[in-house]
């Protein structure tokens, strides 16, 4: 059995716990490399501003928290 990577994750939704540095420079990775696409990613922080930033960044969703949008997925 082979696994496709480049089509891997296309389906799946990813959600990142938090929105520095390090998960803006994984989110724009992914989305430059169409791993996944814009509207499957969703960032949580506390900070208004960081949420705000990625969000307008790189048009994905964002919460102050994450619970909400594991229980009722896009």
């Amino acid at each position: 059995m082979s696994i496709d990577i480049n089509n891997a994750l296309k389906d799946k939704c990813l959600g990142f716990i938090g929105a520095g540095n390090m998960a803006e420079a994984m989110i724009r990775g992914i989305i430059q490399n169409r791993v996944v696409l814009p509207d499957r990613i969703l960032a949580s922080d506390v900070s208004a501003e960081r949420r705000e930033h990625v969000s307008k960044t790189f048009d994905i969703q964002t919460s102050e928290e994450i619970v909400s949008w594991w229980i009722n997925p896009m």
